[in-house]
């Protein structure tokens, strides 16, 4: 099996980290924007005449051209498209025109499915109904998306690559401390998480005095989630962060969580008219921190868990119950213990071969 790679975003790092490693042995060649195959030499130390750069964001008529032609002439057997969530026109052309067998990585289910309102997200709908037609495998997230796309009407094969894997990081198994300690990954935005909840329980829980420290691993996202953002930067016992969170500071503090918290909301709008679902359409960074640190989360109830992190996983259902598992945790460290090393074991399914080996039973 010979396989070629194209992302020309620039986000999902984490992801093309993943298939890179994951996929490693059957990867021909390589074509990324600039961002990424720098990120990918940063991380990886890779410098390999497999990697091709794509330089210009929005890539002329002709440009688009030349790569299919190189694409169709090489003796790959899959183009594997990381992700399609902007330069439309060029995924148009490029699925009209590839030969090859295409493996299209889908991060947002229901807007292949739901009409955006506008003319211009009209034309987006088309393009991707169009590149859901042309593919032959489709990729996501989890086993719940990918429930969710049998349910929408899709019979063709559909693999299951995640957006991080289990990295072996520090183990769960050391001592635990008389504090503990709780994080949120990921940029401060009130579009994506219920902070207020959170809010709300941490100062509750300063009120109490009790060792519990919570970290905000990311900065303010958004202007709209700024007064918000304040009120925590007056609690004493949260940590958090007005720039970017440098990678080396952010796996210090990961791996001496105890616990993380996933204040998702249920769902987020991905462009006017279409909404997507977290744990059913939309996976979250914070299941693949999960898995990545291999910690136990705190969720809300409406969110659909991975089956393969159920036993490490809590559910809350409002602000009182959020309050009451982690003072809980707090004062039954052997609780706390158990779910840490159900963490440790859940996260151990996700390793680099054992995702491999899934992955190429599914295309067989």
């Amino acid at each position: 099996m010979k396989i070629i790679i194209l992302d020309i975003s620039d986000s999902h790092f984490s992801y093309l980290k993943t298939v890179y490693k994951t996929l490693n042995e059957f990867i021909e060649e390589i074509y990324l924007s600039e961002f990424l195959s720098n990120e990918l030499y940063k991380e990886l130390k890779i410098e390999s005449n497999k990697i091709k750069k794509i330089k210009n964001k929005y890539i002329s008529f002709f440009k688009i051209l030349k790569l299919i032609k190189k694409i169709n002439r090489s003796k790959t057997d899959i183009l594997f498209i990381n992700t399609m969530q902007s330069n439309y026109i060029f995924f148009f052309f490029l699925f009209m025109f590839c030969n090859k067998k295409i493996l299209l990585s889908i991060h947002n289910i229901n807007c292949y499915f739901d009409k955006p309102k506008g003319i211009k997200g009209e034309i987006r709908c088309f393009i991707r109904r169009y590149a859901l037609k042309k593919s032959k495998f489709i990729n996501v997230f989890g086993k719940k998306l990918k429930n969710h796309l049998k349910e929408k009407g899709y019979n063709k094969i559909i693999t299951f690559i995640p957006a991080s894997v289990y990295e072996n990081k520090k183990s769960n198994k050391k001592a635990i401390s008389k504090e503990l300690i709780i994080s949120i990954p990921g940029g401060f935005s009130t579009r994506r998480r219920d902070y207020l909840i959170v809010y709300n329980v941490f100062k509750n829980l300063e009120e109490k005095e009790l060792k519990i420290k919570l970290y905000l691993l990311g900065k303010l996202g958004d202007e709209n989630s700024k007064e918000l953002f304040d009120k925590f930067k007056k609690l004493k016992n949260v940590k958090y962060y007005e720039k970017y969170v440098e990678e080396k500071e952010f796996d210090e503090i990961m791996q001496k969580s105890d616990l993380i918290i996933g204040p998702l909301n249920k769902e987020i709008e991905f462009e006017k008219g279409i909404k997507e679902e977290y744990g059913l359409s939309k996976e979250s960074g914070f299941t693949f921190a999960q898995i990545t640190y291999s910690k136990p989360g705190l969720l809300p109830s409406y969110i659909e868990k991975f089956s393969e992190l159920e036993n490490s996983c809590l559910s809350y259902k409002n602000e009182n119950e959020l309050y009451n598992i982690i003072v809980k945790l707090y004062e039954n460290r052997e609780e706390l213990k158990k779910l840490k090393g159900n963490a440790e074991k859940n996260a151990k399914q996700f390793t680099y071969l054992n995702i491999k080996r899934k992955f190429i039973e599914d295309i067989k």
